[in-house]
């Protein structure tokens, strides 16, 4: 198995083997793209975002583990929106040049990567894409509300905020983590609300 050194040093070098890396292509990710690809309902879109995190990608429903603000002899773990790769809400929203040629960028290299993994139609694609993400920036609150440590501590029991926050399988998304015995958690963005699926 090695020394924790060892594994260190191979961890670090495999990263930096570009050689290695550019010949593997997409490959690695393959099994993702197929697990995506066969998902046809919102129960298989709940696995996959409960299982992002450990898949190392993104989903729009995030959880992050941290000390306890109100205890910190114990963790917490902390509900929040995610899912957009530009940095901050306003780079969707607002219409100044900068962020319209930051998002045209982002575009073309939303299409270049759709390429890249061999997709069909990655221009109309790439325009889904950031239509998504801008709705879920439409959710997200400001950089200044964000770092308000009062507004973003709400914490509270899994029966509680699975009976606010309905329409969702909480226990399927959290069971896609392994994690089946939730007893409290924090709600970072409470007023950040998608439309349910449930059908009236």
């Amino acid at each position: 198995m090695g020394t924790v050194e060892q594994k260190i040093g191979d961890y670090y070098n495999s990263y930096m083997d570009v050689a290695a890396i550019n010949a593997l292509g997409i490959d690695p990710i393959r099994p993702l793209l197929a697990d995506v690809a066969a998902a046809k309902d919102v129960a298989d879109l709940t696995v996959l975002f409960g299982r992002a995190a450990k898949d190392n990608l993104t989903s729009p429903i995030t959880f992050v583990f941290g000390i306890d603000r109100e205890n910190p002899d114990r963790y917490q773990f902390s509900v929040g929106i995610g899912g957009m790769s530009l940095p901050d809400r306003d780079y969707y929203l607002e219409d100044t040049e900068k962020f319209k040629e930051t998002r045209a960028a982002y575009s073309a290299h939303i299409v270049e990567m759709l390429h890249f993994a061999d997709f069909e139609g990655a221009e109309a694609k790439a325009k889904a894409i950031l239509a998504i993400e801008t709705q879920l920036a439409e959710k997200q609150w400001t950089r200044s509300e964000r770092r308000n440590a009062d507004r973003t501590l709400n914490p509270a029991s899994y029966a509680e905020f699975k009976e606010q926050y309905t329409g969702f399988d909480w226990d399927r998304f959290f069971a896609a983590r392994d994690m089946t015995s939730i007893e409290r958690l924090n709600v970072s963005y409470p007023d950040c609300r998608f439309q349910s699926h449930e059908k009236s």
